[in-house]
């Protein structure tokens, strides 16, 4: 089968929106957006992303996921302002959505929101995303390492993750500029001013069959004057029918499959 359709803005199936002024609100944009303006279609993967810049309530930023999204990651610290935080979730489309949504987050803060719809055909169906802990540094990019999704090697969608705090405004901001090596069709968010407790994020793919990824580091400048923080999302592919053949990869072998 093949991988998961990667979302693009030029498909209209990836989205951002962001928060500022600092607020418990945080607000995706219109689901009847997606698929180029004509909404998700039954079946459909929606992924949710909040990137804020910070938190105070460890583990327990995020609730009141609008539009019956359900949460898979609420990966935040009780230290404060400047680390970041990350929500996720997701949602199998019924194919009737529409309207904007929104999260609520425990502290206010700025934030910036992705919004992407993977086809039903091309992404497992029951199995929902895996996301790995999100990687925090201070001063530089945050390298989430290796992730290994629980399926092994299938033809996998990865979608790495990252934002940057800003905590100083002495010289020029931070800017997020490229993705990790081998991921592509990058949507960066640059941040709405300079100034403490603004926070730029982005997101990008790749497709690929192997058992794990060491998805590396997003590039950039004067990541010193803020602090990293990152993640990757799995997405496994469509089941193969009963019947066909399938090649995975054992290491450097590739074995075929009933």
């Amino acid at each position: 089968m093949p991988f998961p359709t990667i979302p693009t803005v030029a498909s209209g199936d990836l989205n951002s929106d962001t928060t500022s002024p600092a607020s418990t609100t945080h607000t995706f944009t219109n689901l009847s957006s997606l698929r180029g303006n004509a909404g998700p279609q039954a079946g459909d993967l929606l992924i949710a992303i909040c990137v804020q810049y910070g938190a105070a309530t460890a583990g327990n930023q995020y609730s009141s996921w609008g539009a019956s999204f359900s949460e898979i990651l609420d990966d935040s610290l009780s230290t404060g302002t400047g680390v970041g935080a990350l929500g996720i979730a997701y949602k199998i489309a019924s194919g009737s959505e529409s309207g904007t949504f929104t999260v609520t987050s425990a502290n206010s803060f700025k934030s910036v929101q992705f919004l992407m719809r993977i086809p039903a055909a091309t992404w497992h169906g029951t199995t929902i995303p895996e996301v790995q802990a999100a990687t925090r540094a201070t001063g530089l990019a945050a390298d989430p390492g290796s992730f290994n999704p629980s399926w092994a090697a299938e033809d996998t969608l990865l979608i790495s993750v990252a934002g940057q705090t800003e905590t100083s405004t002495t010289g020029s901001p931070p800017v997020i500029s490229t993705p990790p090596t081998n991921y592509s069709n990058q949507l960066i968010v640059a941040r709405i001013a300079d100034a403490v407790g603004d926070i730029t994020a982005a997101v990008a793919f790749r497709q690929l069959n192997a058992d794990s990824d060491d998805v590396g580091l997003w590039t950039g400048t004067n990541l010193t004057r803020g602090n990293g923080i990152a993640t990757v999302i799995a997405v496994r592919p469509a089941p193969t029918p009963p019947g066909m053949h399938r090649k995975v990869r054992r290491g450097h072998r590739f074995l075929t499959m009933r």
